[in-house]
């Protein structure tokens, strides 16, 4: 893919760190899928881009800290390393991640995130 694939990916996760939906609504074709493992709360399809803003919002709502590690590029896509860490009473949160981003016409049409902890994952959010 080209560079802007990979601009996009960065953008994501940029408006992701930063709470800003507008711009990630933005970035978002309305038919966007994101994937999440799992069997909790945050797990499965989020299908179009009310429901990426809304699942975005809530994972964020807790004191996430999100920090970019990596931007990657490949062939066929792009995706960036994150590290997630949160804590809120006696629930705690630290996970790596990679979020592949796929993108058709400089929109983002589904998005796919691999964890390092899916059970943490889903204790602490539910």
């Amino acid at each position: 893919m080209s560079a802007p694939v990979a601009s996009a990916a960065e953008r994501f996760i940029t408006s992701f760190i930063a709470r800003d939906w507008q711009v990630m609504r933005a970035l978002l074709s309305k038919d966007c899928v994101w994937s999440m493992p799992g069997t909790g709360r945050l797990s499965g399809d989020a299908e179009g881009s009310d429901a990426v803003i809304a699942r975005a919002r809530f994972i964020t709502g807790d004191g996430l800290h999100t920090e970019l590690l990596h931007a990657l590029t490949g062939a066929s896509g792009s995706a960036v390393i994150l590290r997630n860490t949160a804590a809120v009473g006696d629930r705690t949160l630290d996970e790596h991640l990679a979020t592949v981003v796929t993108s058709l016409h400089d929109r983002i049409v589904r998005i796919d995130t691999y964890l390092s902890d899916v059970a943490g994952k889903d204790r602490f959010f539910g």
